[in-house]
């Protein structure tokens, strides 16, 4: 890790308490939808949608591609669950990648030295399409990828297309996967 500079941008206190804060509803919504889903409660779309919705606007603390699967076998129709699950993934992915916009560009340059922004850059143009396909097709972390993406300015139709693809693929698969069960 010797390309990150140890140089951490001073927090005031309320920077802080707002980034605590937000773990920790980050947390309780993972727990707290997950130990309903555990416990056999009625799954309903307004639940899917909002936990869907959350887990790609911020990396939660449960696999929520599991949930397709599952809701498709609890009666709802595949069509509906795929276009809930693809819908508010974009939604959500689209904030992910304008909070990444919103990074001041001198955030990066003191944290990350120029020669290896130079070869990060040189990759991410060169395999970026390709690793935002790879990561939305999976259930590898894309919110934080899309995050690093509005960061370093990757054009953003193209990421909306990758992404696109990357997840009606992996939500056809897996509402396909919970009409078999």
């Amino acid at each position: 890790m010797a390309f990150l500079r140890m140089r951490l941008p001073k927090l005031t206190s309320a920077q802080w308490l707002f980034l605590c804060g937000l773990l920790a509803v980050a947390g309780l919504v993972s727990f707290t939808i997950g130990g309903s889903i555990m416990q056999g409660a009625k799954p309903t779309l307004q639940g899917f949608a909002v936990v869907n919705f959350a887990a790609y606007l911020w990396f939660l603390l449960m696999p929520v591609e599991i949930l397709a699967p599952y809701y498709v076998s609890q009666g709802y129709a595949p069509a509906v669950i795929f276009s809930l699950a693809v819908g508010t993934a974009i939604v959500a992915l689209t904030i992910d990648y304008a909070m990444g916009l919103l990074v001041p560009r001198h955030w990066l340059e003191r944290f990350v030295v120029q020669k290896h922004r130079d070869r990060y850059h040189d990759y991410l143009v060169r395999y970026g399409s390709w690793i935002i396909l790879f990561f939305a097709a999976t259930p590898l972390s894309s919110p934080i990828l899309t995050l690093v993406a509005g960061i370093a300015r990757f054009p953003f139709r193209r990421l909306l297309l990758y992404t696109l693809l990357g997840l009606s693929f992996k939500y056809a698969v897996l509402v396909l996967f919970g009409s078999v069960l």
